[in-house]
């Protein structure tokens, strides 16, 4: 969560913060500072119910909010009670989840000893016939506003919604951005394309922001957005807005869980 000495920020400012920290591909030396972004964005659900669509007969449904230039995927999941994400990689990405509502589980795993080392490329495949189930590095259960981070070089993840009768609801930063990733399964640790990571809907066409103007630095690093000296809010964008066409997501696959107890 956000440190005491952190200003909260507003979904514009979170929104502009990432564009202007992310106008080139992520590197370790403002990793930090994207972080903080995420981490300082105090949840407000009316910033995004005009993103809010839930599947519920997906276990999580995609929203793709912001596009970032190409730079990143900004994007909401509404996650359906009691149910998980397969186990995953990031095809080399970073992604950052922040939840905005109710509460998540990130279960992360090693990586499988019969996949190659090099985690930063599409070359991930199975190097052999040897079955092992998969070994649990940690378990965390994040409440509203905090955010967890995951990069192919920390391991592999699922994350699960533990209500049985809440959706949750968080905010995903990818960068760079993918189409596919690999699931993994965890008896036998074998990996196998997702197929086309898609959205139900994308709304990264869409104007988030009137045309910005940098106002003054607040004092957590952060520029105030405005139009002619005068703060903005964000625009509002219609629910009756037409979905794009739907795809089926391979990675959302339904399917129960059991989160043991502690």
């Amino acid at each position: 969560m956000a440190s005491p000495t952190t200003r909260s920020i507003t979904f514009p400012e979170l929104v502009q913060g990432l564009h202007g920290s992310l106008a080139e591909p992520l590197t370790s030396s403002n990793l930090p500072n994207v972080q903080r972004l995420m981490s300082s964005y105090a949840p407000n659900p009316e910033d995004y119910s005009q993103f809010k669509y839930h599947d519920a007969s997906k276990p999580y449904t995609r929203i793709l909010i912001d596009s970032g230039n190409g730079i990143f995927n900004l994007m909401l999941l509404v996650w359906t009670q009691g149910k998980a994400s397969p186990i995953h990689d990031h095809s080399g990405a970073h992604c950052l989840m922040k939840v905005l509502e109710g509460e998540l589980v990130e279960t992360q795993y090693e990586w499988p000893s019969d996949t190659k080392s090099d985690h930063s490329d599409d070359s991930r495949v199975d190097s052999g016939n040897e079955e092992e189930p998969m070994h649990v590095k940690q378990e965390k259960l994040y409440h509203k506003s905090q955010v967890a981070y995951i990069h192919d070089k920390i391991g592999l993840h699922r994350v699960s919604n533990p209500s049985e009768s809440a959706t949750a609801v968080s905010l995903h930063l990818y960068t760079p951005p993918y189409q596919e990733c690999k699931t993994f399964c965890e008896r036998t640790g074998k990996a196998r394309p997702s197929g086309r990571c898609v959205f139900y809907k994308d709304f990264s066409n869409q104007p988030l922001l009137p045309e910005l103007k940098t106002g003054p630095a607040s004092a957590s690093g952060v520029c105030s957005p405005s139009v002619n000296n005068a703060p903005v809010t964000m625009s509002k964008i219609s629910p009756d807005t037409p979905p794009g066409q739907y795809f089926e997501n391979a990675l959302a696959t339904q399917r129960s869980i059991i989160i043991p107890s502690k």
